[in-house]
Order: C-alpha cells, then structure tokens, then sequence
C-alpha cells in the first residue's frame, strides 16, 4: 500500500528554503535604534540614583544593628584602643579583647575576635581618643572619602562610562551593595579599595612609580634608568624567607598563650603566601 505524499516530506532537509528566516532591510531609523546606546545620560542617572537610594534605605533598615554595637568596627576600635595603651601583645587575646570592648563599647558576654593582621590596628590608633559613637561617624566619614577617591582613581580608565555622564563613576561605586555592608559594618575595606585602585592607576602609567624593568631583574624607583633597587628573580625566594622568619620572631616575642600564637601563625601563613604570589606576579607582567 503507498503512502501518500503530503508536500511536506523535505522540510527536515538543511537546506530546505522554509528553514530559512526572511531578511527584511532595516529602515534608517531602525538601524540609528539598534546601534545608540541603551544606558543614555538620563537613563543611567536615574538607573544609578534609584540604586543610591536603595543602598540608603537599606543603611537605614540596619540601624538596629549598628545601634547593637555588635558589628566589626567595635573590634578594629578596641584594637587601637590596646595599640595606643601599650596593650598591643595582647591584640590576638580573647579574654583581652572581650574586656576592653565591654569596657570602651558595651558590655556583652561575647567579643568580636581581631582577624585582621595587626597593621590593620593602627588606622585606629587615633579614632581611640574619640567614644565609640563619634569613632564610628568619623571612620563612615572617612570610608565615604575613600570611596570617592577610589572612583577618581578609576575614572581616567572608564571613558565611555565618563563620556556619558562624568559623576556615574562615583554613583556606581556607592550604589554597590558590599559597599553598604562594609560601610554599616565599620570595615578597612574601603581602605584596601583605595590602594588597590590607586596603585593600578598608577601602574597604567606610561613609567610606573614603582616597578620598572632592568635587564633580567625588577627595579623600584620612578624612572627606568636610576632604578633604586635591583631585585632578580632569584632574591624572590630569599625575601619571602626573611620576612617569614623575621615575622616568626616577632610571635615568639610579643605573643602570649597560645591563641594568640596560633592566630598569628595563621595571619603570617597567609601573608607569606600572598606576597609571594604578588611578587612572582609583578616579575611576569614585567618581562612578559
């Protein structure tokens, strides 16, 4: 028995005409649509200033929190608090820790331990003279400045953001939602942002400020022909090995107890490793 034909047995064939779209020329004014840009002037003022508005409503549905005094500044305040009283063996020591926040924040059966390396301590060195309450608004005030600093620092590199509108760069950093976070919670994060975004400004100069390449080895200073110092690659190894033991001794030194120990054998692992990396990266870009 035949089966019939209905007409429609190729169209499963690749190059059958029905799998093929229609091309319809694009009128002047549709072409001009699909190449301007979505974000317009107006556009991305109103995008970025409904998102600063939601970062503020948010700060202030988290009050609550910071009104608890249970957040990270009350252990970076502490900390320059033990710094400035000659207290700072003590910095890694919870029992220590948990009395001076009690005493200088509130008082509470708990204590935000210090995670941070002990550097970290000395920007709050001079916030300690201040109450908790006053430290606290100086600190956001200071972070708000870093912030915007660290937005200046990226906008020579964000053109056609910039091209656009010149303030977005300064409204998309603080329409970011970690930044609100860090900044309710009293964090270095915006510190760490600044370094970070002025040193790459500075390092997409034409003869950077710090690193400059000398034959086969790395050169610090602010020209390529008086370099400073000279660092082959094999005094990677040696650095990272003095400060390592260097580091070690400044435990055995200035710790007491073994937490405290631990917690700083922990923050020095972790330092070692990183400048390392950092070090062996900078030496590849640079011959790369």
């Amino acid at each position: 028995m035949s089966i019939p034909q209905t007409g429609f047995e190729d169209l499963h064939r690749w190059d059958h005409p029905s799998r093929y779209t229609p091309v319809i020329p694009a009128t002047p004014t549709q072409s001009a649509r699909s190449q301007a840009p979505f974000f317009t002037k107006q556009r991305l003022a109103i995008y970025l200033s409904a998102l600063v508005l939601f970062q503020i409503v948010t700060f202030n549905c988290c009050l609550p929190v910071v009104r608890g005094k249970f957040i990270d500044f009350r252990a970076f305040y502490a900390a320059g608090y033990m710094v400035r009283t000659g207290h700072a063996a003590e910095l890694y020591d919870y029992d220590a820790e948990r009395k001076f926040q009690s005493a200088l924040v509130a008082p509470d059966a708990r204590a935000l331990p210090m995670m941070a390396l002990p550097y970290s301590a000395l920007p709050f060195v001079p916030l300690s003279y201040l109450n908790f309450k006053h430290a606290y608004i100086a600190w956001f005030a200071v972070n708000i400045l870093l912030l915007l600093l660290s937005a200046a620092a990226l906008a020579p590199h964000l053109p056609n953001l910039v091209s656009i509108w010149k303030p977005a760069p300064y409204l998309l950093a603080l329409s970011l939602f970690p930044v609100c976070i860090a900044l309710m919670m009293g964090q270095i994060s915006m510190l760490l942002l600044f370094i970070a975004c002025v040193s790459f400004h500075l390092l997409q100069r034409e003869n950077p400020v710090w690193w400059s390449p000398i034959g086969d080895g790395v050169t610090c200073g602010d020209d390529r022909r008086t370099g400073s110092l000279r660092l082959p690659p094999e005094a990677i190894g040696e650095i990272v090995e003095v400060f390592r033991h260097s580091l070690q001794d400044l435990i055995a030194q200035e710790t007491r107890g073994p937490v405290s120990a631990q917690a700083l054998q922990f923050s020095v692992s972790l330092l070692e490793r990183h400048l390392e990396r950092r070090i062996r990266s900078a030496h590849a870009f640079l011959h790369a």
